[in-house]
């Protein structure tokens, strides 16, 4: 038996660095469809709104389907459901390049490629989360740069947009997409794990005399989940109009992906500073994302007085850093009000609610934009709707709960039903 890696170690820190790769390459073609959906709007000539559902079926089911792909690395592991989730994404990019209508996008990219996202972005989640046990804030907060820099391939398809035009794009990213099996490979299952009990037909944890045997009864983390929905819904309408927004104020397209460059550099320095601040005791969560998502509300209904360079790109560097910050301090936040036992479902669920807000935003966004033939009060509203999930996260507070700023490893009684011999086992365990 292969002997096996430590948690913390050299290993960790490259299957972290791979999953970066990962996140850069497949969802730089998500997260920079704000880039593409201007040149899809020329060409196909189609409402802001029918276009915008493209790029929200690929976000929404990446997220949506997060409890199916749960189930998959359960079954299979990570390294091999990675592998085949960046395959799907390389075929759905490649056939992306044939459309000859937005509704053949709808299935080519929305579909088939948001399959393959959801498989790989959560094999991503779960292997870093396995490899680290004393740094997981600052790994996660790393891992989740890689979705935030992928912002940055903007640029490069701006590049390639205008020198061999959108469909030989795609079947560029298609390769970049192929290239993640490559990075996958070092997903290696044989890694220290925390005592994980094998459980029989059965089971309940006690603390203090309280059950837990749902996720869907831990409050905290519901409203956690709702917030975060709000959150996505508002923020994800500037991201994917903000192109064309640009285009009317006068930008050219090679501006625009400076844009995203801002943006990408942005979010990635937020997630990472993010990571390590919520390793210090001293931080409380609660606070920090709250004030974050505050910031990021306010940075959009503001967002009409930045009508030149310099502005949208000062709009980009606050709205990119504080953004990164909430990504990592809401995983932070699923991961320290779960445990070991339901921890990957509990992310799963997570991703599925919040998927959501990035199937209604863009399309929400383009439809007040046709209505009233302006971004601006699209922009109003998405501001309003974030500001709904910031005020949502002070309710935590009412709970009398262990700050999950300082959540400390719980030791727990586990009751299992003996099916074979018919009696009750307990033991003692530690869930961190």
């Amino acid at each position: 038996m292969a002997a096996l890696h430590h948690r913390d170690g050299w290993k960790a820190w490259l299957v972290c660095f791979s999953a970066v790769v990962s996140n850069i390459l497949i969802f730089g073609s998500a997260s920079t469809f704000g880039v593409i959906y201007p040149v899809l709007l020329d060409d196909f000539k189609e409402g802001k709104a029918t276009t915008a559902w493209v790029g929200s079926l690929a976000g929404f089911l990446t997220f949506c389907l997060s409890p199916i792909s749960a189930k998959l690395i359960y079954r299979f592991g990570p390294r091999l459901v990675a592998i085949f989730g960046a395959i799907i994404c390389a075929i759905g990019l490649f056939v992306t390049s044939f459309s000859k209508t937005i509704a053949f996008m709808y299935f080519s990219y929305g579909v088939v490629f948001g399959i393959g996202s959801s498989m790989t972005y959560n094999s991503n989640f779960d292997i870093v989360q396995k490899y680290f046990k004393r740094k997981t804030s600052l790994a996660l907060g790393i891992m989740t740069a890689g979705a935030g820099a992928s912002f940055c391939m903007g640029f490069i398809f701006e590049i390639l947009i205008t020198h061999v035009g959108w469909r030989n794009m795609y079947k560029c990213t298609s390769a970049m997409a192929l290239a993640v099996c490559v990075s996958s490979l070092s997903y290696s299952p044989q890694v220290e794990k925390d005592y994980e009990p094998k459980l029989p037909r059965e089971t309940r944890i006690a603390q203090n005399g309280v059950k837990h045997t749902s996720l869907f009864k831990n409050y905290p983390y519901i409203i956690c989940c709702i917030l975060s929905f709000f959150y996505v819904l508002g923020v994800n309408i500037p991201l994917v109009h903000l192109g064309r927004y640009a285009l009317d104020s006068g930008l050219t397209l090679s501006q625009v992906g400076h844009l995203y460059i801002t943006y990408g550099v942005s979010t990635v320095i937020g997630r990472i500073v993010s990571g390590k601040l919520c390793d210090l005791k001293c931080i409380n969560l609660i606070y920090l994302n709250s004030f974050v998502i505050v910031t990021v509300a306010t940075a959009i209904m503001f967002i009409q007085y930045a009508k030149d360079p310099v502005g949208l790109n000062m709009y980009c560097c606050v709205h990119g850093t504080f953004d990164g910050m909430q990504v990592t301090a809401t995983s932070v936040m699923i991961t320290r009000y779960t445990n070991v036992l339901n921890r990957t479902r509990g992310y799963g669920w997570f991703n599925q609610i919040i998927s959501w807000g990035f199937l209604l935003a863009p399309p929400l966004g383009g439809f007040i934009a046709d209505q009233t033939g302006s971004y601006i009060p699209a922009f109003y509203v998405a501001g309003s709707i974030a500001f709904i999930g910031g005020a949502m996260e002070m309710t935590l507070k009412c709970f009398n709960t262990v700050d999950i700023g300082t959540v400390p490893p719980m030791e727990v009684l586990l009751e299992t039903i003996d099916d074979t011999n018919h009696e009750t086992v307990v033991q003692k365990i530690t869930v961190l």
